[in-house]
């Protein structure tokens, strides 16, 4: 993709641990994994942080490796308050509590909230502060008008009955990555 211009190439691949998924995450400078701040979705993400490790054990020591982070995404205004000091963290539930403490223990980067720029840049910073991190460099949103959009299908579509040929066409079915020409720096 270099040679032909691209400076970023964002690859959405279905989750799992799977082959494909695997040779994806060899070829790649950072692997972000989208994490919910709930119970389910940070325990998901701790076996997908533990299989990752495995992968990079099997990488020579003088090999390139890439960098894994979380990326907290639908976080509750609740959460938000507390991570920002708005609010003790007393308020929240035992369980959210928890669910909070083992996300914010993994290697994490801003929320997904590139269109609510400042309370994006409030909760990275009180993120920072909770982890121990130093304060990241608040950034103006990037523009992503010259995105482009492609689609891959990953295999042939196979006959399918019923319920999961409905299904089948849903997310997972596709490969999906977004490219920027090289004049767009991120």
């Amino acid at each position: 993709m270099e040679a032909q211009g691209y400076d970023l190439v964002l690859i959405d691949t279905r989750p799992g641990a799977n082959a494909d998924t695997e040779d994806l995450i060899l070829a790649t400078d950072l692997v972000l994994i989208p994490t919910r701040p709930g119970q389910s979705d940070y325990s998901i993400a701790e076996r997908t942080l533990e299989w990752f490790e495995d992968i990079l054990k099997t990488v020579r020591p003088d090999s390139p490796t890439p960098a894994l982070r979380t990326v907290l995404t639908a976080v509750p205004a609740k959460m938000i308050s507390v991570l920002t000091g708005d609010l003790d963290i007393a308020s929240l539930t035992p369980r959210d509590r928890d669910a909070l403490q083992a996300v914010m223990d993994m290697p994490h980067a801003l929320p997904k909230a590139a269109e609510h720029a400042k309370a994006s840049s409030r909760l990275a910073e009180a993120t920072a502060r909770y982890a121990g991190h130093a304060t990241p460099r608040p950034q103006e949103p990037r523009p992503t008008s010259h995105l482009t959009w492609h689609r891959r299908a990953r295999r042939p579509p196979r006959a399918q009955s019923g319920r999961s040929q409905r299904r089948g066409s849903g997310h997972g079915s596709a490969a999906r990555w977004w490219t920027a020409p090289a004049r767009w720096r991120p």
